[in-house]
């Protein structure tokens, strides 16, 4: 299975561009963006990468152009190879960024206020950038106050065999159709991909917007749902907070409710930090869709 193929650190080209395409294609049309993805010239299908990583700097980049891209504009990604060279282009013809912040952009939380419009990238391009370097790679950028803006980034990729992805799940067989999800997220686009992914495998899915509204929600109807999925950094109450208000709760089925860590941190301290809290399990963001599938199969009970 493809999570196998990941823990072995051999990134599948074809594959993380695949899914990309399935997860952005229709957040892009309800926005009436043009989306084109440009890889299938790609020879080496396989890398010797961390797929995971891969994953999350294109899911960044993408995410950037959707946010800062006008209604009926474009969003161009493009990947080329020489040998074991790679080039990815994600290119969309929005707002731009003026020169002046050019530097601070990928800085955490770093803000640029355009005529008056609060924009930035937050903590996406400090981890893309982070990333990219741990890889051995560089991120480039060219834009123009509302010209749009062109990330590009360079890796060198070694070529890897074919995996062997016939073994089968232990948990193949559990049945996700019509399982009630509480999904807390107050990411919007984080939260629009999730739903699309629920959706797609079935799920019924309920959403709020932090910790505080998720757990109204569950004391509402408690019984409703199956699984939790807890964002942690939220206002009002993060994950662990709203996490330990229904553990301590006097509701019985607050104590057995599986309730799933989603986070950009995958540390160690992090996973042992959101088990500590009463959760069940961890998700990584930006969450892929094997991943929270089999997540999904371990921790529904009923």
């Amino acid at each position: 299975d493809w999570n196998s193929f990941c823990e072995r650190n051999k990134g599948v080209v074809h594959t993380v561009f695949e899914n990309t395409n399935s997860l952005f294609d229709v957040l892009m049309k309800n926005k009436n963006i043009e989306f084109i993805l440009d890889y299938k010239t790609i020879k080496h299908r396989y890398v010797k990468s961390d797929l995971k990583a891969l994953n999350r700097i294109l899911f960044n980049l993408i995410s950037n152009a959707l946010k800062f891209s006008n209604e009926g504009g474009k969003v161009l990604v493009t990947l080329k190879e020489n040998n074991s060279n790679y080039i990815l282009s994600v290119k969309d013809y929005g707002i731009g960024i003026g020169e002046e912040f050019k530097d601070k952009i990928y800085n955490a939380f770093e803000r640029e206020n355009t005529d008056g419009e609060r924009t930035g990238t937050g903590l996406g391009m400090a981890i893309t950038k982070n990333l990219i370097d741990l890889m051995g790679g560089k991120i480039e950028v060219e834009s123009k106050l509302n010209e749009g803006t062109e990330f590009i980034v360079y890796l060198n990729l070694e070529e890897a065999e074919k995996p062997d992805v016939d073994k089968k799940s232990d948990i193949e067989d559990v049945d996700l159709k019509g399982k009630n999800v509480l999904l807390v997220e107050d990411v919007l686009i984080n939260k629009e991909i999730a739903v699309l992914m629920l959706d797609n495998i079935g799920c019924n899915t309920d959403t709020a917007q932090n910790g505080e509204e998720a757990c109204e929600m569950f004391f509402k109807n408690p019984e409703k749902y199956d699984i939790i999925l807890m964002d942690i950094q939220m206002p009002i109450l993060n994950g662990y907070e709203a996490t330990k208000t229904i553990r301590n709760s006097d509701n019985e089925y607050a104590k057995a409710i599986p309730i799933v860590a989603i986070t950009a941190n995958a540390f160690e301290e992090d996973v042992k930090k959101a088990l500590s809290s009463g959760m069940n399990d961890h998700l990584a963001k930006p969450i892929n869709l094997d991943n929270l599938i089999n997540v999904l199969k371990k921790n529904i009970k009923r």
